[in-house]
């Protein structure tokens, strides 16, 4: 499953959750580049035409999909002879109770908006691949907002291979690009006030004590059912090699730090991984979150995370190439089977229905 590269099977399995034609959701992506063959990545630049043709007005989050024109998380898949470009750039989690407007977008129906992305250079590795030509998909997983009841919630929308397009650019010379993955040593956890400092420190050994009770839940006969629920009929031993990365990672992870130097802590942030050097970075709403063993006293994996959850999940883009395909455990739940094994918030949601089993 992970020789396949991530785009592909990224792709693959966007049919399986799309939505009917004359559903009053439904979009089309059109990508058009300004040139063909470019000098240098720095000279990329794609437009992307986004048309709601759907019969209602739709609100997206624009984080993680093409959607977003800031060049800091993933808008496309770039592939270069049939192997992914590596991703460089951010990925963030978000709280929709917390988030201001500029972390959506809302298209009318019939409407289409355009997103110029110029800095994709700076958000993929190309130097590691070396010149050439590459394509480019758009990341088309989005996520739709709805209120019902005064809750506002989110569901999945994924499109067919008819309704988006992908492009083809020469790049003479990618050597002006990121210099490549360096993974820094873990430089400590950081926090300039003691309070926070530890509420990092708990959370993270907590989050070790997730993949712990992860791997024994895997082997439990009687964890099956919630086994399926999350990864459907994926092999066990797959997963089990994921958590027992980030049960055995030392000195070779990055550092959890409560710095913004990307100042991605937007309203509603809660952290953020840089998948350059692969240092999580946390935002204040993080220091909101309640302690693992609040499952044990009503909290539900459908409201939080928890914050060994939210760790849980950033150490998991460390140690695996995952993405957001959807955020939650609800939405985790109704993933098909590939797409689960690439969504971070499934790995997370398991290892905690470990804990509520072992411990509460």
């Amino acid at each position: 499953m992970w020789a396949l590269t991530l785009s592909l099977v990224v792709l693959a399995t966007l049919h399986v959750s799309s939505v009917s034609p004359v559903s009053p959701r439904s979009m089309t992506v059109r990508l058009f580049t300004v040139a063909g063959i470019v000098n240098s990545v720095n000279d990329l630049e794609i437009a992307a035409e986004v048309t709601n043709t759907g019969s209602e007005d739709l609100k997206l989050l624009k984080d993680g999909t093409i959607l977003d024109g800031s060049g800091y998380t993933r808008a496309f898949f770039v592939i270069q002879d049939g192997q992914d470009v590596p991703f460089a750039g951010l990925n963030a989690q978000i709280s929709l109770s917390g988030a201001n407007a500029d972390a959506f977008m809302v298209i009318p129906r019939g409407q289409s908006v355009i997103v110029n992305h110029k800095t994709i250079g700076s958000s993929f590795d190309f130097h590691s691949m070396g010149d050439g030509n590459f394509s480019f998909a758009p990341a088309i997983d989005f996520q739709i907002i709805t209120r019902s009841h005064s809750e506002t919630t989110m569901e999945r929308l994924t499109l067919r291979d008819s309704e988006f397009n992908t492009v083809h650019i020469v790049v003479r010379h990618t050597s002006t690009s990121h210099g490549g993955h360096s993974i820094a040593k873990r430089a400590g956890i950081t926090h300039p006030d003691p309070s926070k400092q530890t509420f990092i420190e708990t959370s993270y050994k907590e989050a070790k004590i997730l993949a712990y009770l992860a791997i024994a839940f895997s082997n439990d006969a009687l964890a099956g059912p919630s086994f399926y629920t999350y990864f459907k009929d994926n092999n066990r031993t797959v997963l089990k090699e994921t958590y027992l990365g980030i049960r055995d990672e030392t000195g070779g992870v990055p550092e959890i730090s409560y710095a913004d130097p990307h100042h991605k802590c937007f309203p509603g942030v809660i952290s953020y991984t840089d998948y350059s050097t692969k240092n999580i970075h946390v935002c204040p709403p993080f220091f909101q979150e309640p302690a693992t063993h609040e499952l044990c006293n009503g909290t539900s994996l459908d409201v939080t995370l928890t914050r060994s959850g939210r760790l849980f999940r950033e150490l998991i883009h460390v140690a695996r190439p995952t993405l957001d395909v959807v955020s939650g455990c609800l939405l985790s739940r109704q993933l098909p089977a590939e797409a689960s094994l690439l969504n971070a918030d499934n790995y997370a949601c398991y290892a905690l229905q470990a804990y509520a089993y072992f411990v509460c």
